[in-house]
């Protein structure tokens, strides 16, 4: 699919997404399939006219993504390997263009990381339910459990932060899979400005990083 034919598809889902602006579409070819772990400069980021990150999908090389578009406290962004990534608070909550999309996500109101700077190191609980394209029938039943582990020093927005650093561990129900989950949180706005998730039963982690902010 080409470039153009993506935006096109990946707007379809997003209400008032434009599609005039050419630097938008050049600004997307710099995400390739294949292609190494790609590398934008900091004076590439600045003159792009969008918010920017990293963002990796399992053993894939990393690619660069921007946002198309905010709704809603969602932040939808796009690459040019044909996928879509919907955050909402720093969670992924539905894709598109994977092998395995998560398609549906229930009660993100009682997600922990809508008051991420809150969360105790003893722990907040939480219970969801999660449908994929693969598995669609009735969804999976998915406890969580989010921990405060302290401060951490990471790299994002071209440099290095000391950030909240929350890991939350996963069990599904259905399948008694576990796996764990990792967010850095801005320790003042409680913005998650990095992350490692994985979206559901063998299922690739992806690892979001930000480059430059809306």
């Amino acid at each position: 699919m080409k470039t153009s034919a993506l935006i096109l598809a990946a707007c379809g889902l997003m209400t008032g997404c434009s599609l005039q602006s050419n630097s938008y579409v050049e600004t997307l070819k710099l995400a390739t399939v294949g292609a190494p772990d790609v590398e934008v400069s900091s004076q590439q980021i600045a003159q792009i006219p969008y918010a920017s990150a990293y963002l990796t999908v399992g053993d894939l090389p990393r690619a660069f993504v921007v946002l198309a578009f905010e709704e809603q406290d969602q932040l939808k962004w796009i690459s040019a390997d044909r996928n879509l990534f919907v955050y909402e608070q720093g969670r992924l909550v539905k894709t598109l263009g994977l092998d395995n999309d998560l398609r549906w996500m229930s009660e993100r109101s009682h997600d922990p990381l809508r008051t991420s700077l809150t969360v105790p190191a003893s722990g907040q609980h939480w219970v969801y339910t999660a449908e994929w394209s693969k598995d669609d029938e009735s969804g999976h039943q998915l406890d969580a459990t989010m921990f405060r582990r302290g401060i951490e020093s990471r790299k994002v927005l071209g440099q290095s932060m000391d950030l909240v650093h929350l890991e939350e561990q996963v069990r599904d129900r259905q399948t008694g899979e576990r796996w764990s989950n990792h967010f850095w949180v801005e320790p003042h706005s409680g913005d998650v400005l990095a992350s490692r998730q994985q979206l559901g039963p063998q299922t690739p982690t992806i690892e979001f990083s930000l480059l430059k902010p809306s």
